[in-house]
């Protein structure tokens, strides 16, 4: 343990040297976080390997992640609850995009449904760390460029009858989709007790 904090301390220094500006509460969280994802893609892997859906996984891995560091979403509050979601996910969507099966046209029509309401909704910042305006841009910017691109690679999917490209770009969108609604409706429930309260 203290060899990690050890090569905690010399990373977070490495990042001030260079000039890199980022508060030590800020990167503690993400070495954190970091750490819980490495652990949960770990144990992800073993159950994957086991299902034979390593490939799923991987491809899920690299499409679902960078629109999640961007989109942001919904953050358990204990790690236990954490480690739960994140594997069940690394497991139940890579075996959706293995042996599920949805229509070419219904897949399309929500797909472009879920992305409407992904940016109707916008970015969605942590309650304990929000974002500023410009951050919310640089974010979103990113944002519809990979989306737009997922949405490009589904329609060409579609067209050359690709079942498994196709299944990994949809469950990928539906689950940011997901991630979405659940943390609008959380913050919908939340301001009603506080407006009931007041």
């Amino acid at each position: 343990i203290w060899k990690i904090v050890i090569m905690k301390e010399l990373l977070y220094s490495e990042f001030q040297k260079n000039n890199i500006d980022i508060e030590q509460d800020v990167f503690n969280y993400g070495i954190s976080v970091l750490k819980e994802q490495f652990i949960c893609i770990f144990i992800s892997l073993i159950i994957s390997y086991v299902l034979k859906t390593v490939r799923e996984f991987f491809l899920f891995l690299f499409l679902f992640i960078p629109i999640r560091v961007n989109l942001g979403g919904y953050h358990c509050k204990t790690k236990i609850n954490c480690y739960i979601c994140s594997v069940s996910s690394c497991i139940l969507f890579p075996t959706l995009i293995k042996f599920a099966r949805i229509n070419y046209l219904f897949e399309f029509i929500l797909a472009q449904i879920y992305i409407y309401f992904i940016f109707k909704w916008g970015i969605i910042d942590h309650p304990n760390k929000r974002l500023s305006i410009k951050e919310k841009q640089y974010h979103l910017k990113k944002l519809l460029f990979l989306i737009n691109l997922d949405d490009i690679i589904l329609l060409i999917s579609i067209t050359l009858d690709s079942r498994f490209m196709s299944n990994c770009i949809w469950w990928t969108i539906f689950l940011n989709f997901l991630n979405s609604i659940i943390v609008i409706t959380k913050r919908k429930k939340c301001q009603k007790k506080t407006s009931y309260v007041e």
